[in-house]
């Protein structure tokens, strides 16, 4: 057993050895600003209070080596640490998101094969679908032909049978889209960490057991 006189340098020395070890993960300054690590100090700048003003010291911190702007400082512990966003609002964030993903989508509208073969745009704004459900209201009383326009294109004469086409391929567009967003939603709801909420995107290919589901319930509005 070590006594007391020769026990002194050998604590002196595992000290020495702890400090270097401090120092040699915490070898990066960075400044701080609103706790967020804002920039990182050139290493022949440091320490920033012989190269820089009292005030500009004061903001700034040891770091790790592998610190990078955006690191978040936590003044309880004097620790830095990458941002970690909470998953509550992510999770909001994704579902306003792909929510907003979704009305894009159905309103930017679809592609029909018009009776001659033709394929013309048609837009799915809201006024867009009051308009074509008045002209399918039309079309249903007896009407053989009805005013309508394509996007970029002249208004002009559609007969019944291009109306009810148009109105069939605006109707299976929106199921779709609102069908996969629904899912999609869901998904969103039900995941359990930020990695995965991150990989949430609009058109994503659905987990197994939500594709199934979608596919299910198209294929039964299509019978």
């Amino acid at each position: 057993m070590l006594s007391q006189e020769n026990l002194a340098p050998v604590l002196q020395e595992r000290s020495i050895f702890m400090l270097w070890e401090v120092r040699r993960t915490m070898s990066k300054w960075v400044r701080l600003h609103n706790g967020v690590v804002a920039e990182i100090i050139p290493d022949d700048a440091t320490p920033p209070s012989t190269w820089y003003g009292a005030s500009f010291a004061a903001q700034c911190v040891e770091a790790p080596e592998n610190v990078t702007v955006g690191w978040v400082y936590n003044p309880k512990d004097g620790t830095l640490a990458p941002y970690a966003p909470d998953i509550a609002l992510l999770r909001k964030s994704k579902l306003e998101e792909l929510s907003a993903a979704c009305h894009k989508a159905i309103t930017d509208g679809c592609d029909v094969i018009l009776s001659d073969g033709e394929i013309e745009h048609f837009s799915l704004e809201e006024t867009d679908q009051i308009n074509l459900t008045l002209a399918v209201n039309e079309v249903q009383k007896g009407e053989n032909r009805y005013p309508y326009h394509a996007d970029g294109k002249l208004c002009r004469l559609y007969s019944a049978e291009d109306i009810l086409a148009i109105a069939t391929g605006a109707a299976t567009h929106k199921l779709f889209h609102t069908t996969y967003c629904n899912h999609a939603l869901m998904w969103i709801r039900r995941a359990e960490t930020v990695e995965e909420l991150r990989t949430i995107v609009y058109g994503a290919a659905l987990p197994e057991d939500l594709a199934l589901n979608m596919e299910m319930l198209l294929n039964a509005a299509g019978e």
